[in-house]
């Protein structure tokens, strides 16, 4: 089953979600914040990634529980000694030990990150936010409401697909113990702006 990001009840359930905390936002407006959140990690990514170090972003419950992370990593092209002969692999993930060996930001907790969603919000669609607060709730709010879409949707011998176009792809499987794995694709742009080596860091 593949669907279509504004086909779902995604963009209602997020409205009457934000309503709760005073911030009121149409359902057709929703797609921009889901651009808005994956622009502005991977922007963030872009200007903190690093050749010798994974960093990573991790969303995170009011309890500390982790819900997702996304995280960029510099590959090493071994038969080439040229630091630029590599590539960056960008990833998002719900599983916690992925980001193990990352250098990470917990969202909730570095005020950075909402510089960046805030950006993205007004530079493409002149959308601003009340605070950073409100604007970070938002974010993690629509992580859990992305993976909580394909947890519900995939059954056996039929996986779920939830698309968002040029902005990310969203995959859910069973597993052999009847737990269902989710992926995270950034698509579009987005992945552009990781692979911009213009400003390689290096160690």
């Amino acid at each position: 089953m593949e669907v279509k990001f504004g086909e779902t009840n995604i963009p209602d359930d997020f409205s009457v979600s934000v309503a709760t905390i005073g911030y009121a936002i149409g359902p057709a407006n929703v797609a921009k914040v889901a651009s808005s959140l994956f622009g502005g990690v991977s922007e963030f990514l872009s200007a903190v990634k690093n050749t010798s170090v994974p960093k990573g972003l991790i969303f995170a419950g009011l309890d500390g529980s982790f819900i997702a992370g996304a995280k960029v990593e510099y590959i090493k092209n071994s038969d080439d000694s040229d630091p630029a002969a590599g590539h960056w692999n960008y990833s998002w993930t719900t599983i916690s030990s992925d980001m193990n060996d990352s250098d990470n930001i917990i969202v909730s907790q570095d005020i950075r990150i909402y510089d960046y969603f805030a950006s993205n919000a007004f530079k493409h669609f002149h959308m601003r936010f009340v605070d950073a607060p409100t604007c970070i709730t938002m974010m993690t709010t629509l992580v859990e409401m992305i993976i909580h879409f394909i947890r519900e949707n995939t059954k056996p011998n039929d996986g779920a697909t939830l698309v968002l176009d040029g902005v990310f792809k969203a995959f859910g499987e069973v597993e052999s113990d009847g737990s269902v794995s989710v992926a995270i694709i950034p698509d579009g742009d987005m992945k552009v702006l990781i692979k911009d080596d213009s400003a390689i860091q290096a160690a």
